[in-house]
């Protein structure tokens, strides 16, 4: 999740206040989960305003890390 708090930070965030780790993800909720065959999964969760209503996509590998996180839709 922390490139997705730097993206905030860094490029959406506008007049707001810089955000740290802790607020940041207060403000995001698990909206649903993919489980995969393989183990691996898919969290999608609502921005809580930040990213103007886009879904964000974190994808954690079989091993339980995070592979990826991204602003979906």
């Amino acid at each position: 999740m922390g490139s997705l708090l730097e993206l905030y930070n860094d490029i959406w965030r506008e007049k707001g206040p810089v955000l740290e780790a802790r607020g940041f993800l207060s403000r995001i909720k698990l909206e649903s989960a993919t489980l995969y065959e393989d183990g691996s999964i898919a969290l999608y969760h609502r921005d809580g305003g930040l990213f103007r209503r886009h879904t964000l996509e974190v994808r954690v590998g079989k091993d339980g890390r995070v592979c990826e996180a991204n602003l979906a839709g």
